[in-house]
């Protein structure tokens, strides 16, 4: 997804978003870096969001990685701090506000405000944001921790990023099965979105194969499977159903003590002779 300068700027304000309470960095960032912010959501700011929706349908939605940027955006566009030309060490204001009684004397003369056509360039430019649906608070501080040491999301974690009603159903099959009750009684990998790429393969295959069994040659293409999870059509109910089907007598057998054992690694013996 993609959003807009100002629309980053709003969503700073809405009281139901947040930013990133749980990664914070220190609150007073350096001014000296955040003016260099507003130059760069020309070039290369991009943000990380983790999203979520009430009952109500109320969106909330959590900033990963990318507060500063966004920080040092809403503060460009409210007038706070300005853009410094990095040549001239002329100071360029978004807009003019109103000194408060408390300001010193020297901070209420004139500013340079941006011209007009690049003030609206500056708002209608758009950043690229990654929102992940449905993340655990582990999730969020892993995939916080990993991007600032500057290691790659696998294509498992990128898969979680689509939002269709397709990878809505996955996510409601990861919750119900995927508990220690459940499908946890086994040894899997399930972390770094691994479970819900195995919830996504297998679903997959149910649907393709109820249409055409030959369809399912290619499951193992993330390229295709992606492109199958970001596309809008509803998984047919009777689809869903023999899903739901299949991992009940999935759960039955892991975590029968008479049949969960074709499950577990057999430990090794060494040989007597």
């Amino acid at each position: 997804m993609s959003s807009s300068g100002s629309d980053l700027s709003d969503f700073y304000d809405e009281s139901h978003n947040e930013i990133g309470s749980t990664q914070k960095q220190n609150e007073e960032y350096q001014l000296s870096k955040q003016l260099k912010y507003p130059r760069a959501i020309i070039f290369t700011v991009q943000a990380l969001y983790a999203a979520s929706i009430d009952e109500d349908g109320t969106e909330h939605r959590t900033c990963i990685d990318g507060k500063q940027r966004l920080t040092s955006i809403h503060l460009f566009m409210d007038g706070l701090i300005p853009h410094k030309d990095s040549v001239t060490g002329q100071k360029y204001w978004y807009k003019e506000t109103e000194p408060t009684n408390d300001e010193p004397t020297k901070a209420k003369t004139k500013k340079q405000l941006l011209p007009e056509n690049l003030r609206k360039m500056f708002a209608n430019k758009h950043i690229v944001c990654t929102e992940y649906i449905g993340l655990t608070s582990l999730e969020e501080r892993d995939i916080f921790s990993r991007v600032q040491q500057g290691k790659p999301l696998k294509n498992s974690e990128k898969l979680g990023a689509t939002s269709t009603n397709r990878t809505i159903f996955i996510r409601s099959l990861v919750e119900r099965y995927v508990t220690a009750e459940t499908l946890c009684a086994i040894p899997w990998k399930t972390s770094r979105g691994v479970d819900n790429l195995c919830f996504s393969h297998a679903v997959y295959c149910m649907a393709k194969w109820s249409i055409d069994p030959e369809e399912v040659k290619d499951h193992r293409s993330l390229k295709v499977l992606g492109e199958w999870l970001a596309g809008s059509q509803e998984i047919a109910d009777a689809v869903k159903s023999q899903v739901h089907e299949a991992y009940d007598i999935f759960v039955r057998l892991a975590t029968s003590p008479k049949y969960s054992a074709p499950f577990h690694k057999q430990k090794k013996v060494d040989s007597l002779f």
